[in-house]
């Protein structure tokens, strides 16, 4: 772990060499390749961390409005932190929100575009908030949410030698 924090120190880090740092860290030399959240995850300095991409965090992130509908919905609860492509660049982008925040208690982190953080004390805790959060958003979403059909379109009339046509080329 204390070389992942080394590496969210660090000034910038190619995605390359991230891959080949985190390898580095790696005790089981057989092990799937870490993730390249990896990073990311090791700078919370919670213990129980749930981390998932919620449909309903994402559609309401996706929209243009989204960080201001975020901080409408969860108010100062999680720290908010615009896109970044997973990496490198976002664990920093997300360690910066997190030292912005200071002391403020937080519950979780919404990454715009991308998904949702939780963190509590048990994985109890941690899970829990995420189930509340996210229903949150699909509260909002329901409640934004307009009925939709598709228009009613007669279906124009085929002429019986076309049918015919067509069936003879089925």
């Amino acid at each position: 772990m204390s070389h992942l924090l080394a590496l969210a120190e660090l000034p910038a880090l190619s995605d390359i060499d991230m891959m080949r740092e985190l390898r580095v860290a790696t005790l089981d030399p057989a092990a799937p390749a870490p993730s390249v959240e990896a990073i990311l995850h090791a700078i919370l300095p919670q213990t129980f961390v749930d981390h998932t991409h919620a449909d309903a965090v994402v559609t309401v992130t996706n929209t243009p409005e989204g960080e201001a509908t975020i901080r409408a919905i969860y108010g100062e609860r999680v720290v908010i932190v615009p896109y970044v492509m997973p990496g490198f660049e976002l664990a920093v982008a997300c360690r910066e929100a997190l030292g912005r925040a200071g002391d403020r208690p937080c519950e979780g982190m919404v990454l715009l575009s991308h998904g949702i953080f939780t963190w509590g004390s048990t994985a109890k805790e941690s899970y829990e908030r995420m189930i509340e959060l996210v229903d949150l958003a699909e509260q909002h979403v329901a409640k934004k949410a307009k009925a939709w059909s598709a228009p009613k379109v007669a279906p124009e009339p085929i002429a019986r030698a076309q049918v015919a046509a067509l069936r003879r080329a089925i």
